[in-house]
């Protein structure tokens, strides 16, 4: 994923070179930096984000499980981690694998 540092944010932005996705509706934090996420479209997908956190130093410091866990969505288009660290809906649809029926879980 391509990283350019934008001068008038003073921060670095990870951005998809995808078409559009669906927008995030919510997400879970699963066990070993795995996020479970529910999209507008109805799909529920899994994202691994450890290789993420291990190759890219913008990542790297969510491999502390308390900041990991920080994960929430903002404006149903990113994930965020903290102020500084997020993942574009875009990114998460598209890098992240379709969940099977039986693995399934309800969200109220």
């Amino acid at each position: 994923m391509p990283a350019y540092y934008d001068e008038q944010e003073k921060d670095y932005i990870v951005y998809a070179e995808t078409e559009t996705a669906p927008l995030i509706e919510k997400i879970r934090v699963m066990p070993n930096y795995y996020l479970l996420l529910w999209f507008e479209n109805g799909e529920e997908k899994s994202f691994n984000a450890k290789p993420l956190i291990e190759k890219n130093k913008f990542f790297a410091h969510l491999i502390d499980e308390q900041k990991f866990k920080k994960a929430h969505v903002v404006r149903k288009h990113f994930v965020a981690f903290d102020d500084e660290t997020d993942i574009s809906c875009e990114v998460l649809y598209h890098e992240s694998k379709p969940v099977l029926r039986e693995y399934q879980i309800q969200i109220n």
